[in-house]
């Protein structure tokens, strides 16, 4: 694999030791997270087909971690805990993040993550895991960070990781082998000297609406990354508007679509009557855009179908006014060009918001 400073590859491609650390400047309140996931696919794994969700943030006026598990007969254990504003501790050049007992320490293309709830949860939970990059870092349609801890904003993903460690729950341990995905993400949320915020803003403030964040592992090898911001509200015109949607194959081959329309069938109620989620998604690209090689020729049209079978919810405010809702579930479609098909099969992670007031 080659070094991501090598000066062949292009900049969307690489990143550097303060992109990977935490960012700051004069002028914004800063939000920010290290996130990071797993299924743990190995023949030889433990827990075979669970997923893991492992994030440390820092928010507007608190922090938090997410140590979630979805096990394989729709279950899921673990949560989003939350603690006041300047719980998270981070420092570069490099990933060095900590939270209480949680810690993220590394730099590209390796990362060590030790994640625990005790004292947190009913049911304790422990992942001590090692994440190895075995293809280059992405960025979200083009380098942001330029290796500026002062950047205001950026977001990067590496689509495939393996990874292997141990789970621990409720004092047994498991040995799990499998595929990561790892993204950091950062962005302002208000200038520091606007006093315009009015006390109900303070206390609860949403600054990106709502949103589909995606990540598929299909049986092939490849992996599928699917982001959409929905800016207001959630209606036809919002859910055709461009996002981004990264195919990486086994081979290290991408495919990419900015235009794909997404579609939200079989509803469920939440536990916010207000709030409903969507059962199934179908995500459709007419044209995409290949870059590098391209396993399939000519124009290529794909169809993704999604069904969520363990949701896990989040619910903010008081009364509640924003929810998140991550989902495991299976993943089936086809991907046709020029004289060729391939069918696509395999398990996928949803993160999908939505707020009250819209």
């Amino acid at each position: 694999m080659k070094n991501s400073n090598n000066n062949t590859i292009s900049s969307r491609y690489k990143i550097g030791l303060n992109d990977e650390g935490p960012h700051t400047n004069k002028t914004y309140i800063m939000r920010e997270w290290w996130y990071y996931n797993a299924i743990f696919n190995h023949p030889k794994s433990e827990l075979k087909n669970w997923f893991t969700l492992l994030s440390i943030s820092s928010n507007l006026h608190s922090d938090s971690i997410k140590l979630l598990l979805h096990d394989d007969k729709n279950k899921n254990y673990g949560g989003l805990y939350d603690k006041p504003k300047g719980e998270t501790q981070a420092k570069g050049p490099g990933v060095n993040v900590n939270f209480d007992k949680c810690n993220i320490k590394g730099i590209y293309p390796k990362w060590n993550l030790h994640f625990e709830n005790t004292g947190l949860d009913n049911k304790e939970i422990v992942a001590d895991l090692e994440y190895k990059a075995t293809k280059h870092p992405i960025w979200l349609l083009r380098n942001t960070g330029h290796n500026i801890s002062t950047s205001r904003y950026g977001y990067y993903f590496i689509m495939n990781c393996d990874v292997e460690g141990k789970i621990t729950i409720d004092n047994t341990k498991y040995d799990v082998k499998g595929t990561g995905y790892y993204d950091h993400t950062w962005s302002p949320i208000y200038k520091k000297k606007d006093k315009t915020l009015d006390s109900k803003i303070k206390k609860f403030k949403i600054d990106v609406y709502v949103w589909d964040w995606i990540f598929f592992h299909l049986e092939n090898g490849w992996n599928i990354f699917i982001g959409k911001i929905h800016f207001g509200k959630r209606n036809l015109f919002s859910s055709l508007m461009p996002g981004t949607l990264n195919i990486v194959s086994k081979e290290n081959d991408m495919m990419e679509s900015y235009f794909f329309p997404i579609t939200y069938k079989n509803f469920q109620k939440t536990s916010n009557p207000n709030l409903k989620i969507p059962k199934e998604i179908n995500i459709k690209s007419m044209k995409i855009n290949p870059l590098n090689k391209n396993p399939i020729k000519g124009p290529l049209f794909l169809d993704l179908n999604y069904k969520t079978e363990n949701i896990k919810e989040f619910l903010f405010g008081d009364p509640p006014q924003w929810g998140i809702w991550d989902s495991s579930g299976k993943v089936l479609g086809r991907i046709r060009g020029f004289r060729k098909e391939i069918e696509l099969k395999g398990l996928g992670i949803m993160e999908y918001t939505n707020n009250v007031k819209f």
